[in-house]
């Protein structure tokens, strides 16, 4: 796992709170469903390089594999070709396909709006330091 913002006084609301520093990786130690559901998310528990842990949803995580650091993650994602972001119809956004090399290998990826995180931090910025052209597609409404 990854950290790029940081956790400041996260928890419960019953406690106990922690911070958890920005930057740094941890590993997933435990996962189980939430018991605020009756079949829920899944609640993950992380341990961080820092000794900390701290329980999280899938949403709130950002995974990087068998990567030990970010800089080794971002390495291992080239864009290689045509990138297409795709926004709802008030600009909202839906999604990103693109072209990329991941570890050596070509491949067509596909983000969801639901990894719009990882497209804002990670994949965006190489993206653009690539100097690939970003066409973007808008969805008319009902889509």
């Amino acid at each position: 796992m990854w950290t790029e913002q940081g956790y400041l006084n996260h928890g419960p609301s019953g406690g106990p709170k922690i911070d958890v520093a920005a930057n740094q990786g941890g590993t997933i130690t435990d996962a189980r469903e939430s018991t605020h559901f009756i079949t829920g998310p899944m609640l993950y528990t992380v341990r961080w390089d820092d000794g900390k842990t701290s329980k999280h949803y899938a949403d709130e995580l950002f995974c990087i594999g068998r990567f030990q650091t970010w800089k080794e993650f971002e390495a291992a994602i080239k864009p290689t070709g045509a990138v297409e972001v795709t926004l709802g119809p008030s600009g909202g956004f839906r999604g990103v396909k693109l072209d990329l090399e991941y570890d050596g290998r070509a491949q067509t990826a596909m983000l969801s709006k639901h990894n719009k995180g990882l497209w804002l931090e990670c994949v965006e910025p190489l993206v653009k330091r690539s100097k690939l052209n970003i066409s973007t597609k808008r969805l008319g409404k009902g889509q």
